[in-house]
């Protein structure tokens, strides 16, 4: 039963989705490193040999259609279509990518689980990171109740509807969280349609289709076989070069500000504190008067030195030309939400002050997800060293030590003198500070996961990721 209930959380997340000798794990990256400047960069298009993990609506209906005369020529496997969102929200008659449950699958995103489940909690041995990389057994559930091979299987994650522009962006974003985990884990075979499915996969939309909506989409979603045999373990080499620990996060801005070029992807608001418009959320509601409202980090702000850039910057989400989704009007919701052009991205970057040939490009939001949009654009995209900040705000927004800062119980969350206090001049610009009877406990109640303010590292996560593939 414990099994069985591993399998399934792990799967809300895979679909909601660091010393071993001679295991390959490596913490130095292995994305080619950009050695051009902008201005060498002209592709027109993000789907090309060179970015094989971004393709186009042409391949994607080759692979639906006929997946073993289309399939990569190194992949040997099934097509497993994880898909974020229903297709059309007002078209119920084609909702999920057409499968035969043979050599190609689609799965749901949602499962019902929440993300603020307990069970999805990890440490990094200061503070407890909700929704975190999913950890080696997780990922051994997700595979075995989907029956996914990460050694031969094609992962194609692709981007459903929504019922608004924010959720349409937010779905981008979960496709690029779960290329960011996969690469994350080191799965070779692993791919983001660029853009949406009700725009890229609609004849109404795109003309290049000779295919109708019947072709492409079906009306249910495949039933997970729980049947999968095979664990991450089989994949032996990982990529924690892609994430960026609490204790990288504050050497790069202590140390290495030079050499390190921090993106906010959160909105203006959140960048800015302002704090009557928007305050940022912890996975716990049990605060307010009655102990039961939403409960929020101890103060807002951004990390020092942090360029805010927004995540939907880096898509397109103003060229809707007819009503995609059917629902009798042109707007933000019938947008391709495709990348921008690898150009376009480059120089939003570079206007910014990025230096692509001397600088590491880190990424971090409020809980790693819409942060993970361009750091798949810094990774697999235009190929430069990226790192994303996997506990982002809400971890570093938690670590105060202002004597007078409480939670909602009136317990101080970090004494003064801890090393990893954030709430410093010296590590967070526009800090403001949300009141007590507001904040969330720095560790749920009762959580057996160890948080130790004087902790020497934060590294416990890639530690304990290492030695779980080494096993």
């Amino acid at each position: 039963m414990k099994q069985i209930k591993i399998a399934l959380c792990a799967s809300c997340v895979a679909i909601t989705i660091n010393g071993c000798g001679g295991s390959g794990v490596s913490d130095q990256g292995t994305s080619k490193l950009l050695s051009a400047t902008s201005t060498d960069i002209t592709s027109t298009s993000v789907s090309n040999k060179e970015n094989p993990h971004v393709i186009d609506a042409k391949t994607m209906v080759g692979w639906i259609t006929d997946w073993k005369s289309h399939k990569p020529c190194d992949v040997k496997g099934k097509l497993i279509i994880l898909q974020v969102g229903e297709a059309f929200a007002s078209d119920k008659a084609h909702t999920f990518i057409r499968h035969d449950d043979k050599d190609v699958f689609t799965f749901n995103k949602a499962g019902g689980c929440s993300s603020t489940d307990p069970m999805f909690d990890r440490t990094d041995g200061v503070q407890v990171i909700p929704k975190a990389v999913l950890s080696g057994q997780m990922m051994d559930g997700a595979l075995q109740m989907y029956g996914i091979d990460p050694l031969n299987d094609m992962l194609l994650i692709v981007a459903g509807g929504a019922d608004s522009a924010k959720g349409m962006a937010e779905n981008s974003a979960a496709t690029a969280r779960f290329a960011w985990s996969m690469r994350y884990w080191g799965i070779r075979h692993y791919a983001v349609l660029d853009g949406n499915i009700q725009y890229m996969l609609n004849p109404e939309t795109n003309a290049d289709l000779a295919v109708s909506l019947d072709d492409l989409f079906t009306v249910e979603a495949s039933v997970p076989p729980m049947n999968g045999t095979h664990s991450i373990k089989e994949v032996k080499t990982m990529d924690q070069s892609v994430m960026a620990t609490l204790e990288e996060m504050v050497n790069a801005v202590k140390n290495c500000p030079a050499d390190s070029f921090i993106l906010d992807a959160r909105s203006a608001d959140e960048y800015l504190a302002n704090h009557d418009v928007k305050m940022s959320k912890t996975e716990m509601k049990i605060c307010g008067p009655d102990h039961n409202g939403q409960c929020y980090t101890a103060f807002e702000g951004h990390i020092k030195g942090a360029v805010n850039i927004e995540y939907t910057d880096f898509i397109r989400t103003d060229d809707a030309t007819s009503d995609a989704n059917g629902d009798g009007k042109v707007d933000r919701l019938d947008a391709s939400y495709r990348f921008k052009t690898p150009a376009e991205m480059m120089k939003l970057l570079t206007q910014n002050g990025f230096d692509p040939k001397c600088q590491t490009l880190y990424t971090y939001c409020r809980t790693g997800t819409r942060a993970a949009l361009p750091a798949f654009v810094g990774m697999d995209i235009l190929h430069l060293k990226t790192r994303l900040f996997d506990g982002s705000w809400i971890e570093w927004g938690r670590l105060a030590g202002r004597p007078d800062t409480a939670d909602v119980n009136g317990n101080i969350l970090l004494r003064s003198d801890s090393p990893w206090r954030t709430d410093i001049p010296a590590l967070t610009e526009k800090i403001t500070y949300n009141p007590s009877e507001m904040v969330a406990p720095r560790v749920r109640e009762g959580s057996p996961l160890e948080s130790d303010q004087y902790a020497c590292h934060t590294d416990k996560i890639k530690k304990d990721d290492r030695n779980y593939l080494c096993r």
